[in-house]
């Protein structure tokens, strides 16, 4: 399954698209945009202040997060991966939708007329645009660019540590990043010495909220009778997501702890009953 590394001018490359931009920028005023873009481009500097050698560009309702160095390397993959789970939670607990995927190829970085402007293409963007609108959910992928390059036996041991869900295409390979990790670790954590974990620590509040963010949304489309729109659909298969990758008890935990998805633990009790009764 490994392919070479050695591609000209490769590099990793983080695409996030903003989803509902149109209808923010038509609906809401100009404060309410700007304060959510504003917030997007935060949730961005804090990666990039934490996560070494990634430079980012953010125009209308998309953001990317690009290798400076060229050439694959596992522990880039991983910062970047890191960078997408942070960003992902950080806009959803603030009430911004964002889905997006990382790819990996020749991706040019030319500055033009000394330093005026900067172009950028290449296959990476094209791969992770295209992958991200064909995406059925909330969530960040790895496209099969990436994991290709990764060895089975590293997306078995990553996947059972709770990092991501493998999905097949034909002779491909697309991860699945879990960004609610932290909830199973901490979970797993108070199983095994009793302490109920605290959903304000730092590394639960984001996807705690996110799930939240998710939940809310799901359970107001199905509302407002858009239950079976390709919108609602999202939302609803970030929520079996999420079901699918906590381990048992886990997700009730959630719905029991966290003060914002109270309102909606019988809906989603109904739609994701437990794992084993």
């Amino acid at each position: 399954m490994s392919h070479s590394t050695n591609v000209p001018r490769g590099r990793l490359l983080l695409y996030l698209d903003i989803l509902g931009f149109r209808e923010m920028t038509r609906d809401g005023s100009a404060a309410e945009v700007y304060e959510k873009l504003n917030q997007c481009l935060q949730a961005v500097r804090n990666v990039e202040r934490n996560v070494a050698r990634f430079q980012s560009i953010y125009f209308s309702d998309t953001i990317l997060l690009y290798q400076e160095t060229t050439g694959f390397r596992l522990d880039r993959f991983f910062d970047l991966c890191f960078a997408a789970n942070t960003v992902f939670a950080t806009l959803l607990s603030s009430d911004i939708p964002v889905s997006g995927a990382i790819a990996f190829g020749p991706f040019t970085v030319k500055t033009e007329r000394a330093g005026s402007h900067r172009v950028y293409f290449g296959s990476p963007l094209v791969e992770a645009y295209d992958t991200e609108k064909n995406e059925k959910w909330l969530g960040v992928v790895a496209c099969p660019s990436v994991a290709d390059r990764l060895t089975d036996v590293r997306v078995k041991a990553h996947q059972d540590a709770g990092a991501w869900r493998r999905r097949t295409d034909g002779a491909h390979t697309t991860l699945m990043l879990n960004p609610f990790e932290p909830i199973a670790r901490h979970f797993s954590h108070m199983r095994s010495t009793g302490k109920e974990p605290n959903p304000n620590h730092l590394e639960l509040r984001m996807p705690l909220k996110a799930l939240a963010f998710i939940a809310r949304s799901a359970a107001g489309l199905e509302a407002k009778g858009n239950f079976t729109s390709s919108v609602s659909s999202r939302y609803q298969n970030t929520l079996g997501f999420a079901r699918a990758v906590l381990p048992d008890g886990a997700f009730e935990w959630a719905l029991s702890a966290v003060d914002e998805l109270k309102p909606y633990k019988t809906l989603l009790a109904q739609l994701f009953p437990r794992k084993n009764p």
